[in-house]
């Protein structure tokens, strides 16, 4: 859209990138350096994201790959660590759901732009899919997503309280309608925005309902 110019976003990333480092260095005194580990992989999936040569984005895969872990069990993982100095695995399950989410923002913006991904040689999983078939990969996405709370739930491993995390089925429901008929059309914009709205619902219901655990009740992922 010709927003912010290239040199201006350059900027913006080098200043965000040297406040991110000042604030993990704090972090890691104040925490330990095991979340310079957290740091140092969040640093290198970024660069190499786009960067050559990985170019990971790039590798049928590997990119959404990247943004799930990074943006989900990481995140999780990551915050736990930081607060308690130490981690567990249920810090990084509990994290599962929010990535495969993410991954989700991250498919359903990858249709409009199938057709120059593929003249650049960017073969993420909708250009080696196709917008057809990959359709339902995000349709799966959404899906694990509920499903894999609602199997810890029937497990014993999470609350009842995590239910309200159905509250946002509504959105879910909606956004797959759209990718499924709409995909190849301009009016897919509207499961990009839905997409993103299911997160923030999805995320904020969950973290809700964990804390209602804590508050009336014990609460574990393992």
């Amino acid at each position: 859209l010709g927003l912010i110019s290239e040199k201006a976003l350059f900027r913006v990333a080098l200043v965000s990138l040297i406040i991110a480092s000042i604030l993990g260095l704090i972090l890691a005194f104040r925490s330990g350096p095991g979340i310079l580990l957290f740091g140092l992989f969040g640093a290198f999936s970024s660069y190499f994201y786009t960067a050559p040569p990985l170019r990971l984005a790039a590798r049928k895969g590997l990119g959404e790959l990247l943004i799930g872990l990074n943006f989900g069990p990481l995140v999780t993982a990551g915050t736990v660590y930081a607060l308690t100095g130490s981690v567990t695995l249920s810090d990084f399950l509990i994290g599962i759901p929010i990535g495969l989410l993410t991954t989700a923002i991250l498919w359903i913006n990858q249709f409009p732009d199938e057709i120059s991904d593929r003249e650049t040689g960017k073969i993420n999983l909708v250009v080696l899919l196709g917008k057809k078939r990959a359709r339902w990969g995000y349709l799966l996405l959404l899906a694990l997503a509920f499903g894999i709370i609602l199997y810890w739930l029937v497990a014993g491993a999470l609350p009842l309280s995590v239910l309200l995390i159905l509250a946002s089925i509504p959105l879910a429901v909606y956004a797959g309608r759209i990718a499924v008929r709409e995909y190849d059309q301009r009016s897919l914009i509207r499961a990009n925005a839905a997409t993103i709205q299911l997160h923030l619902a999805f995320g904020l219901l969950l973290v809700v309902g964990l804390l209602l655990s804590v508050v009336f009740g014990g609460f574990s992922v393992t």
